[in-house]
């Protein structure tokens, strides 16, 4: 047999292994999920931890329940479940669900437009930024905003307030009235934490809102979950759940 037809069985050895992990943690779920003492839940601690023991960095345990009360819910993260399935699901769901789970984590590569006249800060957002695998495009003139965007596509916005010419506020209320631009995500960054400017940028449409002085471990982590989330929330969007094909809005922008 050429290796053209063995890989095929290789990668079903290794699902199936990493399945045999989910498996305890399942199990573990089915046997003591309706229990309500505390042997129920400590039992369940000692499999889940048991099943982490033995599976990857990568992967972690999967809850599979008939349930989906907030109880069951929140004990599924303490104990350090992944993934949390609702009966009834299909074995497409299910696999395609826990295939998710074992891909590797990895930063989202994503394309970032920020816009600010303040030189410094530009160069300081490239310094934190792009070693998380980002791609930030700076801007200084807000008058040639919308050339700009449409050139680099970016996955995120980033606006500083205090724009001369034209204000940030302007530039998030025209994205938003702009049906092709309208669910891109926008961070503003703002000289001064007061009321007044908190409710400016968030009445134009801003997702976030960062003060100055900027904090290199906040701004990173809130512009990745920003990403991570618009990125989960468009492939939804654009793809049938159940069957993984893109939907009728997606296949006709493709041709």
């Amino acid at each position: 047999m050429g290796d053209g037809r063995r890989r095929p069985w290789k990668i079903r050895a290794l699902i199936d292994h990493r399945f045999e992990i989910g498996a305890v943690a399942v199990a573990a779920e089915s046997s003591c999920g309706s229990a309500r003492s505390d042997r129920g839940a400590i039992e369940r601690r000692t499999i889940c931890r048991a099943a982490q023991s033995g599976a990857n960095d990568s992967s972690g345990t999967s809850d599979f329940s008939a349930q989906d009360r907030s109880i069951d819910r929140v004990a599924a993260v303490q104990f350090g479940g992944k993934l949390f399935l609702q009966k009834p699901m299909s074995p497409t769901q299910v696999l395609r669900s826990v295939m998710d789970l074992l891909q590797p984590a990895s930063q989202p590569i994503a394309s970032i437009l920020a816009v600010d006249a303040d030189a410094e800060r530009l160069a300081l957002l490239k310094t934190i930024l792009e070693p998380q695998g980002l791609q930030l495009t700076c801007l200084a003139d807000a008058a040639q905003f919308w050339e700009h965007l449409k050139a680099v596509q970016p996955d995120l916005l980033i606006l500083d307030v205090d724009l001369p010419i034209v204000s940030g506020a302007n530039l998030c209320q025209s994205v938003r009235q702009d049906s092709q631009w309208n669910w891109l995500p926008i961070v503003f960054l703002a000289a001064g934490n007061d009321a007044a400017t908190v409710q400016q940028v968030f009445q134009a449409g801003a997702d976030d809102c960062l003060f100055e002085p900027i904090d290199p471990a906040e701004i990173s982590l809130r512009v990745l979950n920003r990403l991570k989330r618009s990125q989960l929330l468009r492939a939804q969007a654009e793809t049938d759940v159940l069957t993984g094909i893109a939907n009728r809005q997606q296949a006709t922008q493709a041709f």
